[in-house]
């Protein structure tokens, strides 16, 4: 549930405000930001990908559909593809941290490995409180 966004990114702050601010600007703007949803990228990732590419205003030809290049983009931007490139493996950012402590298991639920259940339950409250009456769910 909010688990998914929440988990990578609580320790920067109040990161509930910051995606609600996000949520809300691209209701207003729709066409100045794109708002995707992690588990939209996993349950429909074609569909997504043409979708970021409209918004990018660079839509997909019916050729370029049929040839599988919306497949081809999505295979070399996959997380298994990416987290093996060499650049990704060695070195550091800017900020110090390794390239490779960037990359995780890419999948739905894996906060169930370092939550417990009470800790869920308790940003699941925190964070529903925050997007009450906004509009924004996640699943």
């Amino acid at each position: 549930m909010i688990n998914e966004y929440i988990k990578g990114a609580y320790f920067c702050g109040p990161i509930e405000e910051q995606v609600l601010s996000y949520w809300k600007e691209s209701l207003v703007n729709s066409n100045l930001v794109l708002f995707m949803r992690y588990e939209e990228m996993i349950e429909k990732p074609v569909a997504q990908v043409m979708r970021l590419a409209d918004f990018l205003g660079c839509s997909f030809s019916e050729e370029e559909k049929q040839s599988g290049m919306v497949e081809k983009i999505l295979e070399l931007c996959s997380l298994g593809n990416l987290s093996n490139l060499e650049a990704n493996k060695i070195g550091t950012s800017t900020c110090g941290i390794a390239h490779h402590a960037f990359f995780r298991k890419g999948g739905v639920g894996d906060w169930k490995n370092h939550l417990t259940d009470e800790m869920a339950r308790k940003i699941n409250e925190m964070v529903e409180k925050k997007l009450e009456g906004s509009g924004l769910k996640f699943d």
